[in-house]
């Protein structure tokens, strides 16, 4: 089946063209974080940055109460009640609209893969560049800004900024939110797959 060449419809992104789209976005954000430390630091990786075993265990097991929390609205008890029920199904129904046959098309290598570039790009601009800059409430409103497919994503996406903004602000080591938003990406993408197949 996955030598099936894809089907192109307008209306709807293939998995290449979202997986090129998504890697370039990624890369954007990498380039543009050397760039601008380089000429401020003279430095061109000016972050906190250590690559221990202990430390990518705490990146991984940060990725833990999030995800909780996210599966806990979206199938626990607390998903019954109104307004966490419309703000996931919100959330749900437009990335459905938005990539719903893409997502399913995606393997579990693209899944790995897709999520760490985009917890080692991401924390790498957001935290890294910008929490420098603006602190942890700004770079984590940007962040939920430029994740606000609605409202309640809006918020979801800030408050998981400024949860990776006071893990690198703690640490000073980019690794553990890089590792967690990693980990956090391949269990958010998995749900959200599941919840299409649900729907």
């Amino acid at each position: 089946m996955d030598n099936q060449p894809e089907r192109v419809n307008s209306k709807v992104m293939t998995r290449t063209r979202f997986l090129v789209s998504l890697y370039l976005t990624e890369l954007v954000l990498i380039v543009i974080s050397v760039i601008v430390t380089s000429l401020t630091d003279r430095s061109l990786f000016p972050f906190g940055f250590s690559l221990t075993a202990e430390h990518l265990l705490l990146g991984v097991l940060s990725a833990v109460p999030i995800a909780l929390l996210v599966l806990i609205a979206s199938v626990g008890p607390v998903s019954r009640l109104g307004w966490v029920q419309r703000a996931m199904t919100s959330i749900t129904g437009r990335l459905q609209k938005m990539l719903g046959p893409t997502m399913l098309a995606l393997t579990t290598m693209d899944i790995v893969l897709l999520s760490t570039a985009a917890g080692i790009a991401e924390e790498m601009f957001f935290r890294g560049l910008l929490q420098s800059y603006i602190g942890i409430i700004g770079s984590a409103a940007v962040f939920g800004l430029l994740h606000a497919l609605t409202p309640a994503y809006f918020v979801m996406a800030t408050a998981i900024g400024l949860y990776f903004g006071f893990l690198y602000e703690t640490s000073g080591n980019l690794l553990i939110p890089m590792a967690g938003h990693a980990v956090y990406d391949v269990f958010a993408l998995y749900l959200l797959r599941w919840e299409f197949t649900r729907r």
